[in-house]
């Protein structure tokens, strides 16, 4: 009898251990994701290039933007030596890395050019453009020191004629920091002065409009 009572009771805590691991495998497991943007420049932070009154009419062409396929992702990606990348499980763009960086340099484009006609590629060929932006870019990521790190290259095409009017190659570098905010933050950096590269070529290449091919 003594037998059988420890045999009941053996299986009743049984029952219950098991009972309460369903309970535990079953909980809700919380979710850790954070999504970031880039940010734009803030009103009032451009200032001007010296002949914008020229390119206030411009309608600029902005597009192609290519980026490499492991950035064109919504994971954020650090860098973490030559040929080693770290994919984040818990912090994600809030959009694609390739819209969020066009759509914030066609707003800086707008603020420092003085132009609210900035046109996304792909456009209608019946658009008129006065001159098209094509962005290649390299990199566009943080170290594992919390730098962030853009290169890209680009030129300044006329649309009519498909001739180069500008070309260049740009490498820039922000400090960061250890957390993600600290590290977009930097990366907003890096995109706000390729921002100003680029909207000095343009404002350049309107008043000589030379073609270089």
């Amino acid at each position: 009898m003594k037998h059988c009572n420890r045999l009941l009771n053996s299986a009743w805590l049984w029952t219950v251990a098991a009972l309460l691991a369903g309970c535990t495998l079953l909980a809700p497991i919380p979710d850790r994701s954070r999504f970031f943007v880039l940010t734009a420049m803030a009103p009032g932070e451009a200032g001007a290039p010296a002949n914008q009154a020229g390119t206030r009419a411009l309608v600029l062409g902005l597009g192609p933007i290519r980026f490499p396929d492991y950035l064109d992702r919504t994971d954020i990606v650090t860098r973490m030596g030559a040929n080693r990348l770290l994919i984040s499980q818990n912090d994600h763009w809030a959009e694609p890395l390739r819209n969020n960086f066009a759509r914030v340099l066609a707003h800086n484009l707008s603020s420092l050019l003085g132009t609210q006609q900035i046109v996304s590629f792909p456009w209608y060929s019946s658009t008129h453009i006065d001159y098209q932006v094509a962005i290649t870019v390299d990199r566009f990521e943080c170290d594992s020191q919390g730098n962030a790190h853009l290169a890209a290259r680009w030129t300044i095409n006329d649309p009519a004629s498909g001739r180069i009017l500008d070309r260049g190659e740009t490498d820039l570098s922000a400090s960061g920091g250890a957390s993600t905010d600290e590290q977009v933050a930097a990366l907003s950096q890096t995109l706000t002065a390729f921002s100003r590269q680029l909207a000095a070529a343009v404002a350049q290449t309107s008043v000589q409009k030379r073609p270089l091919i």
